[in-house]
């Protein structure tokens, strides 16, 4: 999450990103589950913009795709997004999801303690390269070994900075700063595993901005805390 981003800054409904995210959270979530999910499971996001200035849904970002795909209804989406504009904008688009402004990792831990967080699907969409971006994705797999079940982590990371085209990390690279992580080293030992291919692509209209996914998902109980 980016506090920069400000509302119709950036198009979440990009041909590019609306690809990306069928084929890395909708299509992986039917392969490696089912093909609605379950009424008590829960969709979180970092959801970034996904209403109009009249608090209209926005055709294409990410709420509209996700349900009008018919993965889930509007009350499992959980929409987290740090930039107060932009909340303000989600929250009049739907009373029956829930929207938050704060910080992703902390608002699930929060929830988790007040016993209302049972996700199936956690799309982290970081504007950060792989270095920053492993720590906290390897925080959030840590976490879900005791606060979830069955769980989807897709984690969405820069790979080519814009700023310096020389600044580029490869598969390899990346799999290079999960391992250094003690928290993810954890997670892979209590029942991670990754889907073993990865999608890459161009950042939202013209930018020079390169993406790349990794599918990280759990068929395990999650365990209890000493």
């Amino acid at each position: 999450m980016d506090k920069g981003f400000q509302p119709d800054k950036k198009n979440w409904g990009d041909p590019k990103k609306v690809a990306a995210r069928q084929d890395t959270v909708i299509d992986m979530y039917r392969k490696l589950f089912f093909d609605k999910m379950p009424p008590d499971k829960q969709y979180w996001s970092m959801c970034s913009q996904c209403a109009d200035h009249n608090g209209n849904v926005k055709k294409g970002y990410e709420f509209d795709h996700v349900v009008s795909s018919g993965l889930i209804v509007p009350s499992q989406f959980n929409g987290v997004e740090i930039n107060p504009n932009i909340h303000n904008l989600n929250i009049e688009c739907s009373e029956e999801a829930h929207w938050y402004c704060s910080d992703f990792y902390q608002t699930m831990v929060k929830k988790h303690n007040h016993d209302e967080f049972n996700p199936h699907i956690i799309n982290a969409d970081l504007v950060e390269m792989p270095k920053r971006a492993s720590k906290y994705i390897s925080k959030i797999m840590y976490f879900l070994v005791y606060a979830a079940d069955d769980v989807m982590l897709v984690a969405n990371m820069i790979v080519q900075n814009p700023w310096n085209m020389k600044m580029k990390t490869f598969v390899e690279g990346i799999i290079y700063e999960f391992e250094n992580e003690n928290a993810f080293q954890f997670a892979w030992q209590n029942g991670w595993t990754w889907y073993d291919k990865t999608y890459t692509y161009n950042g939202t209209d013209n930018n020079r901005t390169v993406m790349t996914t990794l599918i990280f998902y759990k068929k395990q109980k999650r365990l209890k805390a000493v």
